[in-house]
C-alpha cells in the first residue's frame, strides 16, 4: 500500500511541476532559513559560558547622560570595582582590564606586531576560568615585568608551550618573564588575549571612565541587589569628586535630567 501511495505522489509531483517546485523549494528554504536561526541562536547564547561562575560575573558598564549627551560604555571608573569588592562582602572578587591592543615582540632580530594585549589584575584569573598550561594562576600576574601567554603565542615564539621563566622583549623597552601558558581563550568569548600584563599603578579619578571593571559576587546575590550597592558606591564617591572638579553636586546635576549610572 505505502508502495501505491509513493507512486501517485510522484505522479501528482511529475503532473505538477512548477507548483511542486515552488513547494519544495520553499520548505527547503524555510528549513535551511530555521536551521541557520537556531545555529546563530544557539551560538550566541554559548557566549562566556566557558566560565564557571558566568551566571555570577558582572561587567560594570557606564550610562551617562550630561549636558543633553548620553553615552553609554562599556568601561567605568578605575575605582569602582576594587570600591565595591572593598566595602561590599556580596562582592567574592573582581579585576580590571585596561586594553594595549597592539604589541610588539622582539623574535631573532626583529621586532614582530603582534595583537591583544590587555593590562590586568592578578586576581583575574579568580574570576574567570581560563586553564593555566603551565604557570601559577593565583601568582603569575603580581610582579611588574611579568607576562601570561596564550598556548597558540607560546608555540609562535617559541615553537613549544613549556616556556616558564623564558623572557620576551616587548614594546622596544620591556623585558617580561613568562611566568604562565595558558589555553587559547575559546572563540565563544567577548574578549580574545594572546598577552597578560600585571596592571601599573591605580587611577583614583571617578571621572576616568576609562577601565574594563568585572566583579564576581557571591551565590544567590541578584542583579538588582547589585545594582543597588553600585548606585550607592557611585553617589557617595562620584559625587565628591563632581563637586570639587564642577563645583556643583551629583543631586544637582541629576536633578536638572543628567545621570550617571
Amino acid at each position: 500500500m505505502f508502495k501505491n501511495y509513493f507512486k501517485v505522489a510522484l505522479r501528482n509531483l511529475w503532473k505538477y511541476k512548477g507548483f511542486s517546485a515552488i513547494n519544495i523549494i520553499g520548505l527547503a528554504t524555510g528549513l535551511a532559513v530555521c536551521l541557520l536561526i537556531v545555529l546563530y541562536v544557539k551560538d550566541e547564547l554559548s557566549y562566556d559560558r566557558y566560565n564557571k561562575n558566568a551566571e555570577r560575573i558582572y561587567r560594570l558598564d557606564a550610562d551617562i547622560y550630561f549636558n543633553n549627551t548620553q553615552a553609554i560604555f562599556a568601561v567605568a571608573p578605575d575605582p569602582l570595582a576594587l570600591t565595591l569588592k572593598r566595602e561590599y562582602p556580596v562582592v567574592q572578587e573582581m579585576t580590571r582590564v585596561n586594553y594595549q591592543k597592539d604589541i610588539l615582540v622582539k623574535k631573532d632580530n626583529q621586532n614582530v606586531p603582534d595583537h591583544n594585549c590587555a593590562y590586568v589584575d592578578s586576581t583575574f584569573f579568580k574570576v574567570f576560568t581560563i586553564p593555566m598550561i603551565a604557570g601559577d594562576a593565583v601568582t603569575a600576574l603580581k610582579e611588574p615585568n611579568s607576562i601570561v601567554i596564550d598556548e597558540t603565542t607560546a608555540k609562535k615564539y617559541f615553537n613549544n608551550t613549556d616556556v616558564v621563566g623564558k623572557n620576551l622583549y616587548v614594546d622596544n623597552n620591556t623585558n617580561c618573564k613568562i611566568t604562565g601558558v595558558i589555553k587559547d581563550i575559546p572563540q565563544q568569548s567577548h574578549f580574545h588575549f594572546h598577552f597578560l600584563r600585571p596592571r601599573g599603578v591605580d587611577n583614583p579619578s571617578w571621572l576616568s571612565n576609562n577601565t574594563y571593571n568585572y566583579i564576581l559576587v557571591k551565590p544567590g546575590v541578584s542583579k538588582a541587589e547589585m545594582q543597588k550597592d553600585v548606585d550607592a558606591t557611585i553617589n557617595k564617591y562620584l559625587g565628591n569628586e563632581l563637586q570639587q572638579q564642577l563645583h556643583s553636586s551629583l543631586s544637582d546635576l541629576q536633578s536638572r535630567g543628567n545621570h550617571f549610572i
